[in-house]
């Protein structure tokens, strides 16, 4: 456990930033260093679960204070499988560093200490790239990254393959709850045609005694029926209409047939991962276009602002 003041001050020091921005004075930074050794955490835990300092600000007091860019954990981020080749996620995590990105012939390490030697030596030992270029990410989202793509059982899916899923499933049930809207309408209008039906069979039935003439007693219950009726038909009539005019155009065949297309279109590159992903012309109607929207749909959602 730590204790000593100087790692205190050595934790709180690339936090300063946020002193100078107001955020929090500088003896609730020192509070937080000391609260943080005191518990064995990181210092950055401390302030963004109990001060409320939002995440994004403390990457940019880490940015600032290591002097390089940051990186924030996203799922979304395309992590080639060959960066994750024999890498083992225990050391990873007491190292605190991750390979993030691979741009061109150059690999984005994701790290704790960008600055720390060691942690270059091992990124050497283990990642093989012509360049590389170390970037400060707060150590919660490093051990995320370790989790999702080094620590995830075999039949579980990572990353970007469980956002793709995730959307469109989202899509497709929103597809369906749509659908069983228009079901329950349908039917509604049809116990009100039902209704209609009743009402006029009802008329009929009164008009048909009243000509019988038989009995005059019995004559006002034979009114009775027709206003029954009447009644009868103007309320289905009326609910009926309501349901008419209130509902949205139902889907029609070709819509679902697109929204079926659209959707296969994605998933097969997650059915069948050993085969090589083919080339598909973009269409041009609105529900194809719904794979755009896919790289925007995160099932991750961490309060950044």
């Amino acid at each position: 456990m730590k204790t000593c003041n100087g790692s205190t001050q050595q934790e709180a020091e690339p936090f300063a930033l946020l002193v100078e921005e107001g955020l929090l004075s500088a003896e609730e930074l020192a509070a937080a260093g000391s609260a943080a050794a005191y518990r064995d955490i990181e210092i950055e835990r401390i302030l963004r679960y109990e001060y409320d300092i939002p995440r994004r600000k403390l990457l940019e007091a880490l940015s600032w204070y290591h002097r390089c860019a940051w990186v924030e954990y996203d799922e979304r981020l395309p992590v080639p499988p060959e960066l994750l080749q024999n890498l083992d996620g225990n050391r990873l995590c007491l190292s605190l560093w991750f390979p993030a990105i691979r741009d061109g012939d150059t690999v984005i390490i994701a790290a704790h200490n960008p600055h720390d030697p060691m942690v270059h030596e091992e990124v050497k030992q283990f990642i093989s790239a012509a360049r590389y270029e170390f970037r400060v990410a707060l150590a919660e989202d490093i051990l995320f990254f370790i989790q999702d793509y080094l620590n995830a059982t075999s039949n579980h899916i990572i990353g970007n393959e469980r956002t793709g899923l995730a959307f469109w499933r989202n899509t497709l049930a929103r597809w369906r709850t749509r659908l069983a809207c228009y079901r329950t309408d349908f039917a509604e209008a049809r116990t009100y045609l039902s209704l209609l039906r009743g009402g006029l069979g009802l008329i009929t039935i009164g008009r048909a005694l009243l000509r019988s003439g038989k009995t005059d007693l019995l004559t006002p219950l034979y009114w009775m029926m027709i206003l029954a009726g009447f009644a009868t038909v103007l309320f289905g009539l009326y609910s009926y209409r309501r349901i008419k005019t209130g509902i949205m155009s139902p889907p029609r065949h070709q819509t679902l047939v697109e929204v079926t297309a659209a959707t296969l279109y994605v998933l097969e590159n997650y059915q069948f991962v050993d085969a090589k992903p083919t080339e598909h012309t973009p269409k041009g109607t609105m529900l194809a276009r719904l794979a755009d929207m896919l790289p925007n749909s995160c099932v991750f959602i961490e309060p950044s602002l």
